[in-house]
């Protein structure tokens, strides 16, 4: 464990976490970071990245677009949903 290194934050609130303690951790440039409080600690980690619909966190299996992570049994059903067509029974037969 790295300890003792002291940083400044500067005057937009940035902080720099060292290279040493970001290749321990394996954390790349861009990478999302997970920041929370624990008492009087601001702790940071490597966010767990999961599925907006069903909360998955297997990383290997989401497909990410614009930010947003979804898991490949997620997107199936979605495309199920898109390709089945839906038909009002109320409409069916009516022109106009």
């Amino acid at each position: 464990m790295i300890k003792g290194i002291i940083r400044s934050i500067d005057d937009l609130g940035r902080l720099v976490v060292p290279k040493e303690m970001r290749d321990g951790l394996k954390m790349r440039a861009n990478e999302p970071v997970d920041i929370y409080t624990d008492g009087n600690v601001i702790c940071l980690r490597r966010a767990a990245l999961s599925c907006v619909c069903c909360g998955s966190e297997n990383e290997k299996g989401l497909i990410e677009h614009e930010g947003v992570y979804i898991c490949q049994e997620c997107l199936d059903g979605f495309v199920l949903v898109v390709e089945k067509p839906i038909v009002n029974e109320d409409c069916a037969g009516k022109e106009g």
